[in-house]
């Protein structure tokens, strides 16, 4: 059936869904829905272990890879592994003028954090965003590859992965992967008269399937909505192409099927 950390709120549409602020976190299993991915590190520490190492693959128009977060900050994340989502959500710079977690520093702190996590990463990116060098001693070295032919690169390195591809590390073929899924890939925005989707109904639906047929290779995925970055003339027209489009998804996607739609429409 799913369950709620954060409920979808009957005003939903009349929230901030905007760089530290999120209005919702859904958890089927090991299949995360959001409407701001800041939420995303918390849920890869809820499905992933300590010691074990992953993949990852960051499918989004963004980066997502600031870093604006300090020594503190990531002290208080090794001491605290357990904490609650409330914690992780509000969890506010020692300045206290703005939250920790934002929608453009979550990899490079998972990363910090869990540097094991991360072994191949592949990018698929409308490369819009910062990659910013990292100040600490880890750097992350990521793989892009081009979104026009994402279903393609999703199927070889989902389901056929093989050290020979590119941009694969050594020691990772049999590694699970973190997928982390950006609605926002799929439409392009650069203002308001300028919008529209990118992918077809039917690509978005085959992607659904591609997850579907992944499920086993996945060790958590995480799907932001992102509301802000989708088409539409206000707010609630953009949450709405946001969940239509996650029902395109849920179509071959058995762990959306317990979305709740009918809350939301």
């Amino acid at each position: 059936m799913g369950i709620w950390f954060k409920e979808m709120p009957a005003d939903y549409c009349n929230q901030l869904s905007f760089f530290e602020e999120d209005v919702m976190l859904w958890q089927n299993d090991k299949v995360y829905v959001m409407d701001n991915h800041r939420d995303a590190a918390w849920c890869w520490l809820q499905q992933c272990k300590d010691g074990e190492s992953y993949n990852f693959m960051h499918i989004d128009r963004h980066y997502d890879m600031g870093d604006f977060y300090s020594e503190d900050d990531l002290k208080f994340f090794k001491s605290n592994r357990n904490m609650n989502y409330s914690t992780y959500a509000n969890l506010m710079q020692k300045e206290e003028r703005a939250k920790v977690m934002r929608w453009d520093n979550y990899i490079r702190l998972a990363y910090d954090l869990r540097p094991n996590w991360f072994r191949t990463n592949i990018f698929l990116t409308h490369r819009q965003g910062d990659v910013c060098e990292t100040r600490r001693k880890n750097n992350m070295k990521i793989y892009e590859l081009d979104t026009l032919f994402m279903y393609s690169y999703m199927y070889q390195y989902l389901l056929n992965l093989s050290e020979f591809l590119d941009g694969v590390v050594k020691g990772s073929g049999d590694l699970k992967w973190i997928v982390n899924l950006d609605l926002d890939v799929f439409f392009y925005h650069f203002d308001e008269r300028i919008h529209t989707q990118l992918f077809s109904d039917d690509y978005i639906v085959e992607i659904g399937k591609l997850l579907q047929r992944a499920l086993n290779k996945i060790q958590v995925l995480t799907i932001a909505i992102s509301p802000d970055c989708l088409i539409g003339d206000d707010m609630e027209k953009k949450w709405r192409n946001g969940f239509r489009t996650i029902e395109l998804l849920a179509d071959k996607f058995y762990p959306l099927w317990d979305f709740p739609f009918e809350k939301v429409k």
